[in-house]
């Protein structure tokens, strides 16, 4: 499976950079992340993410295509909550 998704994401664009790079940003990312999930669920709240990573010349391009791409689904939502 991870092929696939390495052919993919160098389809698109992607770049690979060094696993140290990558392991470090795990563990930050990681940090307090777990307990942050568990106490907003105990909330009874719906957490979701989307994790993505660009460039800084294409980080514009990928913000806008990404709210086009979620307003209608704002829409929908509002609609379906009356």
């Amino acid at each position: 499976m991870s092929g696939i998704i390495n052919d993919l994401a160098i389809k698109h664009g992607a770049a690979s950079v060094e696993p140290e790079l990558v392991r470090r940003w795990r563990d930050v990312f990681a940090r307090g992340y777990e307990s942050q999930l568990i106490m907003l669920a105990q909330s009874g709240l719906w957490v979701d993410t989307i994790d993505m990573a660009t460039t800084w010349s294409r980080l514009v391009r990928l913000h806008n295509e990404l709210v086009g791409s979620l307003v209608p689904l704002m829409v929908l939502n509002t609609y379906s909550q009356g």
